[in-house]
Parts: structure tokens; C-alpha cells; sequence
């Protein structure tokens, strides 16, 4: 059955597909969207599959961390410099867990904390990765828009980091 809703919201092809198109003109791009139950199941079974196909095969995944402020309903800690903190340490939970290829712990993160809009992705490529052979993730890059724009005092940010398995 067909359900127009499924992808309402969902950007992230839009925002990899041109970054794809110019690093790798020649790139032949399969977009998947899996939702977050069981999407390690999903992303270990894909990481298996591209492992026997004997060509070079890249399993990029995306979701933002921490949506924190009140435009995003989310705001446990306040404002200030604390709630900085605080949210920067709501992202390093779920950046640990991909890090360590705990792909299993993500979705419970995710719904516990509020810290990935993604995390059937994030699940997904974590256990493909690991299928495919890693072991370990290694950060390249952590960021929040605040990082970047700073307005005033923390009220709002979202959270971002580039990661390579």
C-alpha cells in the first residue's frame, strides 16, 4: 500500500544527493528510508549483501542530534551556558554509541533523549558498517548550529556530527 505521508518531512536525500553528485559524478545512488524498528536488522542485511558484490560499495547514513529549543518543543535544560553543555552531552551519548558500533542502543537513545530525528538511519548504517567489516567509528566533526551562528545567549541549537566507519 502506498502511503504518500511515509517520506512527509524526510529531506536528507535532497541535502546528500548533490554532495554525492560533485565528490563522485559517476556514483550510481540506491536512497533508502528505514524507520527506526529494527533498522539494524535491515542495515546488517544490506552490509552483508554489498559485501559479496565485489565492488567498491559506500553506505552513507544521516540524522541530526539534538533539536534543542522551544521552536523544537525541546528544552529539559533551560537556557545558558549550562543547557549548552548539557545538550553537547545529550549528543556525545548517541556519538558514543555509533562510535562503539552499538547500532542495537540507538533507537532506545534516541527515544529516551530526544538526541537523533534519525535514528532507524543511524542504526541502520552503524550495522552495515559493521557487516561490512569495521570495527570502530572515528569522529571527524562535532558542531551545533549555535557553534556556527551564535546569537545572544543558548536558547536553541542543533547538533551535528560527521562520522566514518
Amino acid at each position: 500500500m502506498e502511503d504518500a505521508a511515509a517520506h512527509e518531512g524526510e529531506h536528507s536525500i535532497e541535502v546528500q544527493a548533490p554532495f554525492i553528485k560533485y565528490l563522485c559524478p559517476d556514483a550510481k545512488i540506491v536512497p533508502v528510508a528505514i524507520p527506526p524498528d529494527d533498522s539494524h536488522v535491515t542495515g546488517r542485511k544490506i552490509g552483508e549483501a554489498v559485501s559479496g558484490i565485489g565492488k567498491k560499495i559506500v553506505v552513507v547514513g544521516t540524522t541530526d542530534l539534538t533539536h534543542y529549543g522551544a521552536a523544537y518543543g525541546f528544552t529539559p535544560f533551560g537556557h545558558g551556558d549550562k543547557a549548552k553543555r548539557l545538550m553537547r552531552e545529550n549528543d556525545r551519548r548517541m556519538i558514543e554509541l555509533a562510535l562503539n558500533m552499538k547500532y542495537a542502543e540507538i533507537r532506545e537513545e534516541a527515544e529516551r533523549n530526544g538526541n537523533a530525528c534519525g535514528p532507524g538511519a543511524l542504526a541502520a548504517t552503524v550495522a552495515a558498517a559493521r557487516a561490512m567489516g569495521a570495527d570502530k567509528g572515528y569522529l571527524l566533526e562535532y558542531t551545533t548550529s549555535y557553534d556556527v551562528m551564535p546569537e545572544g545567549e543558548f536558547r536553541m541549537a542543533v547538533g551535528y556530527a560527521g562520522i566514518v566507519f
